[in-house]
């Protein structure tokens, strides 16, 4: 079977910014075990869009390298239909009033929040960051340290 020339794979990474501590502590320190404490990305068109400060892409290999993270899982999300062009457009346009910087909230509006609309709005996917990721936040504030903590 031959893709057609206009359809890009749209990858979605994902990274444990606890670096395995999330694994090790959670239990401990939350009353419940969280495997990971996920920052994600989208990756299409040679580049690895992310939200932090607004809307970032760079390639991945300087994303590694600048946050000296490595991917846990770089999984599918389909095939857009959008070029680069079109994408970078709703990023500056749509993208950036809904992700500006002073948007970002750790718990409710992350970089998580950004690759699913960007995946599912901006690139007209039909799949998007897993549930179980846009999940983390509530289990956390629903743990008794994240009942002390919440605003």
């Amino acid at each position: 079977f031959h893709q057609s020339p206009t359809m890009t794979e749209v990858k979605l990474a994902t990274y444990d910014l606890s670096h395995g501590l999330a694994r090790s502590l959670s239990a401990q320190f939350l009353g419940q075990a969280i495997e990971i404490i996920p920052h994600t990305a989208i990756l299409a068109f040679g580049r690895e869009y992310y939200f932090g400060g607004g809307i970032q892409n760079c390639t991945h290999g300087e994303f590694t390298a600048y946050s000296g993270l490595i991917p846990i899982e770089i999984q599918s999300l389909g095939h857009t239909t959008l070029t680069q062009q079109q994408f970078e457009e709703w990023c500056t346009t749509v993208g950036a009033s809904e992700f500006a910087p002073e948007t970002y909230d750790l718990l409710q509006h992350n970089c998580n929040t950004f690759s699913n609309v960007a995946a599912t709005r901006g690139l007209g996917l039909s799949q998007g960051v897993p549930q179980w990721i846009l999940d983390v936040p509530g289990r956390f504030l629903a743990s008794p340290m994240g009942q002390m903590i919440r605003p």
